[in-house]
C-alpha cells in the first residue's frame, strides 16, 4: 500500500537566488510549501504556506510546473519511510519577492527547519529535491507554458 499526497510549492526568486528550506534531519533542500487543507484551492494553499514559513504574504504569479512523483522515501517524515508515495505537486511562481528580507538560516514555523537562498546558476552543487527542479527552474523564463513532469523512481 502507499500514500497519495497533494502538495503546493512556491518558487520564490530574488537576485538570482531561490528560496529553499532545509530540515535539520534531512540531507536535502526543498521549496517552501506543504499540503493542502480541506476546502482550499492550490493557490490559496501556496499563499498560506509561504506566509506560515516566511512571514510574507506574497501573491501568485502563475502555475509553472505540475509534477507527479512516484517514489519510496528513505527518510522518515513521521509516517512514510519505506512506503510507496504518489505525490502531486503544484509549483507556483510567486510575485512581489523583492520585498523579502530573509537571510540564510532564518527559521520557518517549524523549529527544525531553516530558510536558505541557493544561487539558481549553481543548483547542481546542492541536493535539491525533487532533482528535476535544477533544470526546470533554469528554463522558467523561456516559456510561460505549464510543464508537466512525471518522475518514477526505481
Amino acid at each position: 500500500m502507499g500514500n497519495i499526497r497533494l502538495r503546493v510549492c512556491a518558487i520564490i526568486i530574488k537576485d538570482g537566488k531561490l528560496l529553499t528550506v532545509k530540515h535539520d534531519d534531512y540531507p536535502f533542500y526543498y521549496l517552501v510549501g506543504g499540503r493542502l487543507e480541506f476546502d482550499e484551492t492550490t493557490e490559496q494553499a501556496v499563499i498560506r504556506e509561504v506566509f506560515e514559513e516566511t512571514g510574507y504574504k506574497l501573491e501568485v504569479d502563475r502555475l509553472a510546473i505540475f509534477s507527479e512523483d512516484f517514489f519510496i522515501p528513505n527518510y522518515s517524515d513521521g509516517h512514510s519511510k519505506g512506503q510507496k508515495q504518489h505525490e502531486l505537486d503544484f509549483f507556483y511562481v510567486m510575485k512581489g519577492c523583492d520585498v523579502i528580507n530573509i537571510t540564510d538560516k532564518t527559521p520557518t514555523d517549524q523549529q527544525t527547519e531553516s530558510l536558505y537562498w541557493l544561487p539558481i546558476d549553481d543548483l547542481e552543487q546542492f541536493n535539491l529535491v525533487p532533482p528535476y527542479l535544477k533544470t526546470a527552474l533554469k528554463k522558467l523564463n523561456d516559456t510561460k507554458e505549464i510543464s508537466h513532469i512525471v518522475r518514477i523512481e526505481a
